[in-house]
Formats: structure tokens, C-alpha cells, sequence
């Protein structure tokens, strides 16, 4: 499990720009010029030396760890190795599950809108010329927000989490004003909104996981998200199917912003019981 501070901690592109200002700070080591390092060969040799036995004793604790481990894997029934295997005990973190289980539900409802857009435009009776035009706003200020955006929130202390759910946001705005508007140049405008924030959710979606999970259990993490989101549009996609042929494109844009705000309210009830607890326990502490 994860503490609030690692789940809470800045964007990548925030990271990256502290990390190369204290590199190139004039405070930092990496900074000095070469005549404050140290030039004897005598230090030199008894450095390499003292590299080579450390790096010698980490192999050999590799080893042992590896010998330990195929040890307890040969102990292990079949059941056990595939839980081993594709790191299921994820499925017991809490936060885990609701970090996926929100991201799927959101970009579920984002790809279907994506994949309907011109056939909604054409039951709203705009002509094909005017459905690529929406389509080309949408698309080119999708492009033009995924290059700018990275330089605007590398100075933002917000997680990536955060940043998601507001690109989310924009984009379940701009889908209820298209789907309540007549006027073409409104939907124009909602289509602006929505190309934004479908370039806030491209940026970071790939980054949300990463940013919670330990590098060794990335792989099997994404693993486990695809499978959710297999899942879920196997589930959910017939579904959609049936009402949008019972009702209408309108309908199908309300249930999709549904999910969505039922997926950000999951996020936002852990975020609040998380804190709550944390000032709890903080709290007991100082008693």
C-alpha cells in the first residue's frame, strides 16, 4: 500500500524540470567544476576497488534472493504460481482498483463519443462538410494542446491524477452543451473544449500508474488494466448499443457523462476517506 504523499506527489513533466534545476543549481555536486574532484590515483584505485567489492556482494545477494525465491515457487500449488505470476495481489490494493476501474469507465465513455461524434452530428442533421470541419477543430486543437501542454504544467505541483480527471471534466462539459445545443457554432465552440481535454487525457493517461505503482510491478499493472478495460467494453459496449437504438444519440451522450461522473466521484470519495484517515492517525500520534 501506498501512502498519501506518493499518490499525491507532482506531474512527471513538474518532476523532470526539479530535477534539472538542482542538477544544474550551483549548489549541487553535479555542478562543480572539475578541480574540486578529487585527482590522486592512489583514491582513485582504492575507490574502484571499494565499487568492485560492493558490486560483488550485490550480485551475491542477488543470487541468494533468487535461489530463496525459485525455492518458495517450487513449494507453491498451481493457483499460487499464477497469482505470482501475473502479480494479482494487486487486485487487493483498494486505491489500485479504483485507480483503474475509474480510468476504464472514463476512457470507455471518451472512445465511444469519439468513435459516435459524426454519427451523432449527422442524426443532429449537419451535412458532411460541416461534420468535417467539427471533426478538424476537435482533431487540431487536440494536436496543438498535446504540444503546448507539457511546457505549462512542467511548473504545476499537480499529479497526474489531477490532470486527467481535468482534461475528464472538459471533455464531459463540451459532450452535455453539444448534445443540448441546436446551433452549429456553439457546437463548434464545445468542440474547442472537448479537444482540449481530450489532449489533457491522451498526456496522462499512460502516466497515472506509473506514478503509483514500483517500477517491477509496472508490467503486470498494465497488464491488469488492459484486462479491465477489455472487460469492461465487452460488458458495457452492447449495452450502449441497445439503448442508443431504443432512445437516441442525446441519450447515449447523457449515460456516457453518467459514467463518468460516477467514476470521478470514486476517485474523489477515496481522496477524501484517505485524508481523512491520514489526519486521523496523525492526530492519534500527537496524543
Amino acid at each position: 500500500h501506498h501512502d498519501e504523499s506518493q499518490l499525491n506527489k507532482p506531474n512527471y513533466f513538474n518532476r523532470m524540470h526539479e530535477e534539472y534545476e538542482r542538477y544544474t543549481s550551483k549548489t549541487s555536486v553535479y555542478s562543480k567544476s572539475e578541480e574540486f574532484h578529487c585527482t590522486c590515483a592512489e583514491e582513485k584505485a582504492l575507490m574502484q576497488k571499494i565499487s568492485d567489492e560492493e558490486l560483488k556482494r550485490e550480485q551475491e545477494r542477488l543470487i541468494a534472493e533468487e535461489e530463496a525465491k525459485e525455492l518458495a515457487k517450487s513449494k507453491m500449488n498451481f493457483l499460487q504460481k499464477v497469482v505470482i505470476f501475473f502479480d494479482l495481489d494487486l487486485l487487493r490494493d483498494f486505491t489500485f482498483v479504483n485507480l483503474v476501474m475509474g480510468m476504464t469507465i472514463m476512457m470507455f465513455a471518451e472512445m465511444n463519443f469519439s468513435v459516435l461524434t459524426p454519427f451523432i452530428l449527422n442524426e443532429y442533421g449537419f451535412d458532411n462538410k460541416q461534420i468535417s470541419l467539427a471533426m478538424s477543430v476537435l482533431g487540431g486543437m487536440d494536436i496543438c494542446v498535446r504540444f503546448l501542454a507539457p511546457f505549462a504544467v512542467e511548473k504545476v505541483k499537480l499529479d497526474n491524477r489531477v490532470l486527467f480527471a481535468f482534461g475528464i471534466i472538459a471533455i464531459a462539459i463540451g459532450r452535455m452543451f453539444v448534445a443540448l445545443s441546436s446551433s452549429y457554432y456553439v457546437i463548434l465552440v464545445f468542440f474547442v473544449l472537448i479537444g482540449f481535454g481530450k489532449a489533457f487525457r491522451t498526456i496522462f493517461s499512460p502516466l497515472i500508474i506509473p506514478s503509483y505503482v514500483p517500477l517491477k510491478r509496472l508490467p503486470a499493472a498494465s497488464g491488469l488494466q488492459l484486462v479491465f478495460n477489455t472487460l469492461f467494453s465487452l460488458a458495457a459496449g452492447p449495452i450502449l448499443g441497445v439503448i442508443t437504438d431504443a432512445t437516441s444519440y442525446t441519450t447515449t451522450i447523457h449515460v456516457l457523462n453518467l459514467l463518468t461522473v460516477l467514476a470521478l466521484l470514486l476517485w474523489v470519495l477515496e481522496s477524501v476517506v484517505r485524508r481523512m484517515l491520514g489526519k486521523k492517525v496523525k492526530t492519534t500520534m500527537e496524543g
